[in-house]
């Protein structure tokens, strides 16, 4: 979704210390943080404006690979490159291709505004896409198909729908609006199971926080970024047992040291040494101030 922080803000110097560039595609280039500091950040650029920002993200592989979804309908692929303590140290983007529509044609430019993305375990690709008010369905090779949107889509404004989006295990999809509802009560995180949808709970909201992003850790938990609006931006993860139904949403990170950085996009994953990571992408709306970040993180036991 785009969102402007209500004042100008000073992007922040870049350094220049890796990056590989994909003709047409994506720069990574890697962005100073403390030596020795466990978190990695790299900001994203393109050599054309063709890809847009980045709002949604899934890493793959135990870590060597990741998909994002950008505003503009394309998929973009990559590899990661890491340490011998699974730290990032580099990205390289590999490929990006169009969404395509039910005539196999891609969605034009601007049409989609992919906000959320989650891959299931047998490779379907499941997208929000914010102005339309629907969830989009792909088959393992990209093909798409069509199962209903979740029931409040039409009582959702078209900027203020679905980004926050996740898929269990099991396969079962989870979603829930940005905004309010027509009403102007708050929207329910929404169960698809394969043939219907079913209400799981409503969730707190407080902070001027908003919900952008969601995926499942390898511990079951469903993990919700959000995000608030003002001088900058903040955001924050909260964990939460979707089973239980008055499961609190335990705060487990939050950050106001990027107020031009638009996170959008989470994933919570396990690499091959069993420690948890959560991987943050950000959406630069096409404005030049905002930049589109990945930014990732250990999790504490």
């Amino acid at each position: 979704m785009r969102r402007r922080p209500a004042i100008a803000l000073t992007a922040a110097a870049v350094v220049a210390l890796s990056g590989v560039l994909t003709p047409g595609l994506l720069r990574s280039t890697a962005l100073p943080t403390t030596p020795g500091a466990s978190p990695s950040e790299f900001r994203l650029t393109s050599p054309d404006n063709e890809i847009g920002g980045l709002s949604g993200i899934e890493v793959l592989n135990n870590g060597k690979r990741f998909l994002a979804v950008s505003d503009h309908g394309f998929l973009v692929s990559g590899e990661m490159a890491r340490d011998a303590h699974g730290r990032l140290t580099d990205l390289r983007i590999t490929a990006n291709e169009p969404v395509l529509k039910g005539n196999g044609k891609p969605i034009l430019l601007g049409r989609l505004d992919g906000e959320g993305l989650a891959v299931s375990d047998t490779g379907r690709v499941i997208i929000s896409a914010e102005h339309r008010n629907q969830i989009l369905w792909l088959r393992p090779d990209r093909s798409p198909y069509h199962r209903e949107s979740p029931p409040d889509a039409a009582e959702l404004a078209p900027n203020r729908s679905y980004e926050a989006l996740a898929v269990r295990p099991n396969g079962d999809v989870y979603t829930i609006g940005e905004g309010k509802l027509a009403d102007g009560s708050l929207p329910v995180l929404w169960r698809f199971n394969g043939t219907e949808w079913s209400a799981v709970r409503r969730l707190p909201r407080d902070g001027g926080f908003l919900p952008v992003g969601a995926d499942f850790g390898p511990d079951g938990a469903f993990y919700l970024l959000e995000r608030g609006v003002g001088i900058g931006l903040r955001n924050r993860v909260r964990r939460f047992d979707p089973e239980v139904a008055d499961s609190p949403l335990t705060l487990i990170w939050q950050d106001s040291s990027h107020p031009a950085t638009n996170f959008e996009g989470i994933s919570v994953w396990e690499d091959t040494a069993g420690q948890v990571r959560i991987t943050l992408i950000s959406d630069n709306n096409f404005w030049p101030l905002f930049k589109t970040v990945l930014y990732e993180f250990p999790l504490p036991s």
